[in-house]
């Protein structure tokens, strides 16, 4: 027995030993297999099991404990959390070494062949240069100290093994981070300022990074922030000190290097292939052609004196804030003051004045169109009732007036309802009358004086019904206990009657009389009720016939159909015969004397675009005519891929030449020779902010004025807004004196 058993236990650790040594085979092979085989989506995991790509498995990853409540994600596809995640989804990793398999030179000796991209590379000795103690070895000792074998790294690096690492290491990324970072001209992180760029409000506000009180991002909200101001200064004077040894010309431009300050340089810029033929400038300083120049431009002046030969000291100029004007959330630029403590520095510095005038200007703005049906003037005529189509009197592109008669309809629903609604008229009739004999019964009886025999003989005419018989009965019965009492009352004077019996005949009067009057105000009540009563079925049944009583045809099942107003016949839905339902669309017409033009605007020109604006479209197909028509309606949407907004115009077509969906150009008439206020290109200056001018106050005080621009024509811009026709404007010099403000704003921003 002992002997059998002998064998089993040899084939068993032999099996142990070679699964053992064949173990790490086993999980490099298995990787490359499910490698292969895995479907990867474009996230690079597992196509049917990718959270990014089909968001509704959330549940199941929850259900399998496979959930990151730090970022949201599944923990097996969080790359914040494991920036290993893709490897391991596509099987590439090699456990034994904890790298992706496809990176494993351990596993893979031939790769290390591949090293060389790597900086920190021993190409020699095939290992890191770090860690080679053949080149150096003085690593030979700190290397046996210094490393993390359960991690493969430096000890001294090894955030697994110790955590407190961790946040060093993060705070000395961010100070490299900081070290290479470019401030805007407000002192923040170029790309990441709201005041540069406030369509950046939905991604501070989504990160939680938001002042509400102030509506600027917290982490740039000075009044929250008491220590944020120092903190700009110092980021600006280190970028000052960068540039300091730069100096820049009045244009933003190197010294003895700018063809605004000497053109004749213009054939050494040609030479180099520095020129723009479309704008007749160097291409390096053409801002058309290069939408970020103006802002380093802006930059470069922010840190560059204005003209420091003229301008002797800083007292020269003075920049005060004007606190009497009301506070903006934002922008302070039109608080600002420039003074000049000499009159004459404006002259030197080559500042000129000249009044804010208007002219006339002519502006016409072209866009595509497309016509379509005047939808207030188009219609789809129904049938009210069931019935069978007796008569189509009308055909296509027939013009019809209102009222004419467009079909006749035979139908017994509405023929029923003309009957019922004559039975009910003649029911109302009579008792409308019957109710007038009520009112003057009950106006008869109600006299004191009045007998059952005087009552009866009056009321012989009136046709009242079960109403009269029932009073007559009751006043009779009245008389008689009346007359009852009296004589008991007669008695009881007399001495002979007794006082029982006139007590109980009074109560019995007094019983009868009260019926009486009761009977009196049910007559009145139910007669008031029930004529009430049918005036309003008699309503309801007129209301559901659709028109008037008198103007019901000698056939009652007749329904005559009628043009709703004038207008030409589109196109006819029913023949002779049909047999057509409730609401069903028999024609459809449409008055052609208008039409509409759909425009296609493009979404920077809606501003210059209102309601009632004249508009002239023009066909290919029809040439010579221009038909002239105004602004409807703005669109209230842009639309997502070509950015357009539709815009709808009415105009004219008398002539009826127009057909739907016919496509031209339309010229829209923004300014008709108009008288606008005007000022010239040299004038308007943009600050960072907004567009603004220099007025002058005194002759050595000057303010900056925002303003809206409009047109913009050859040598000038139409203001819309911030400007009156009079007012003394810089007009050669601005670019200096916005040089000032720029100066005092540093480090400032726009929430002062």
């Amino acid at each position: 027995m002992k002997k059998s058993l002998i064998i089993p236990l040899v084939v068993a650790a032999v099996c142990a030993v070679a699964i053992f040594f064949l173990k790490p085979y086993y999980w490099s092979l298995s990787s490359t297999k499910s490698k292969v085989n895995i479907e990867l989506c474009s996230h690079g995991y597992a196509k049917n099991n990718c959270y990014q790509c089909n968001p509704t498995l959330v549940d199941k990853f929850k259900t399998d404990l496979d959930w990151c409540n730090e970022h949201s994600l599944p923990e097996s596809q969080c790359e914040l959390c494991d920036p290993y995640a893709k490897f391991k989804a596509k099987g590439d990793w090699c456990k034994k070494h904890s790298v992706p398999e496809s990176q494993c030179v351990k596993c893979n000796p031939e790769l290390a062949q591949n090293q060389p991209k790597f900086v920190d590379w021993c190409k020699e000795h095939n290992i890191a240069e770090s860690q080679c103690t053949i080149c150096n070895p003085n690593l030979t000792i700190s290397l046996k100290s210094d490393w993390c074998q359960e991690h493969n790294v430096r000890n001294s690096k090894c955030v697994l093994c110790n955590p407190s690492l961790r946040k060093k290491l993060k705070q000395s990324n961010i100070t490299v981070q900081n070290s290479a970072r470019k401030w805007c001209e407000h002192g923040f992180e170029q790309g990441n300022c709201y005041q540069c760029d406030p369509k950046l409000a939905d991604k501070f506000k989504k990160s939680g990074d938001w002042c509400g009180g102030h509506d600027v991002p917290e982490s740039q909200c000075f009044p929250c922030n008491s220590g944020l101001q120092e903190e700009v200064n110092k980021r600006l004077a280190e970028d000052t000190a960068q540039n300091s040894a730069r100096k820049w010309c009045e244009h933003g431009f190197e010294k003895g290097n700018c063809y605004q300050c000497d053109s004749k340089l213009a054939e050494k810029f040609k030479k180099s292939g520095d020129w723009c033929g479309g704008h007749d400038v160097p291409e390096s300083q053409c801002f058309p052609c290069n939408s970020g120049l103006q802002e380093e431009v802006n930059k470069r002046l922010t840190i560059s004196a204005v003209k420091p030969e003229l301008l002797k000291s800083d007292s020269d100029t003075t920049i005060s804030f004007d606190a009497t004007l009301p506070k903006s959330a934002f922008c302070g630029t039109h608080h600002l003051r420039i003074k000049f403590s000499r009159k004459e520095i404006a002259s030197l510095i080559g500042i000129k004045i000249a009044p804010v005038r208007k002219r006339a200007v002519k502006e016409i703005l072209t866009c595509n169109g497309e016509v379509m049906y005047n939808a207030t003037n188009q219609t789809k005529v129904a049938s009210r009732y069931r019935g069978i189509i007796q008569k189509v009197n009308v055909h296509i592109g027939q013009r019809v007036k209102k009222g004419q008669i467009l079909a006749v309809i035979d139908s017994p629903d509405l023929g029923q309802l003309r009957t019922n609604i004559a039975t009910q008229k003649k029911l109302f009739d009579n008792k409308k009358k019957i109710y007038s004999n009520i009112k003057k019964m009950l106006a008869l009886l109600t006299k004191s004086n009045i007998s059952s025999s005087q009552a009866t003989e009056k009321m012989k005419t009136l046709e009242i019904g079960l109403a009269k018989s029932s009073l007559l009965e009751k006043l009779a019965e009245l008389e008689l206990a009346q007359s009852e009492l009296n004589r008991q009352k007669e008695m009881e004077k007399e001495g002979v009657g007794l006082k029982k019996n006139l007590l109980q005949t009074q109560k019995r009067f007094d019983s009868i009389y009260t019926s009486y009057v009761s009977l009196l105000e049910h007559t009145k009540v139910s007669a008031e009720i029930e004529i009430i009563e049918l005036q309003g079925e008699l309503n309801n049944a007129l209301q559901n016939l659709g028109t008037k009583i008198k103007r019901v045809s000698k056939k009652p099942s007749e329904y005559l159909i009628r043009a709703p107003f004038d207008a030409t016949i589109i196109s006819v839905k029913t023949v002779k015969g049909e047999l057509v339902e409730y609401g069903k669309p028999l024609f459809l017409i449409a008055d052609l004397s208008s039409m509409w033009v759909r425009l296609d605007v493009f979404e920077k020109d809606l501003p210059r675009l209102k309601n009632g604006q004249p508009v002239r479209f023009k066909t290919d197909s029809i040439k010579d005519v221009n038909f002239e028509g105004k602004i409807l309606w703005l669109g209230s949407e842009v639309h997502d891929k070509v950015r357009t907004v539709s815009v709808l115009a009415q105009v004219n077509n008398k002539e009826n030449l127009l057909r739907v969906n016919m496509f031209g150009k339309v010229k829209i008439l923004i300014h008709q020779n108009e008288n606008v206020v005007v000022v010239p290109k040299k004038a308007i200056q943009w600050e960072g902010c907004c567009h603004i001018v220099f007025i002058q106050l005194e002759n050595d005080l000057y303010a900056p004025r925002k303003v809206r621009l409009g047109y913009e024509g050859k040598d000038f811009y139409e203001v819309k807004a911030g400007l009156l026709a009079g007012e003394p404007v810089v007009t050669e010099g601005s670019f200096l004196l916005k040089t000032e403000i720029l100066k005092s704003s540093i480090g400032a921003g726009c929430t002062d």
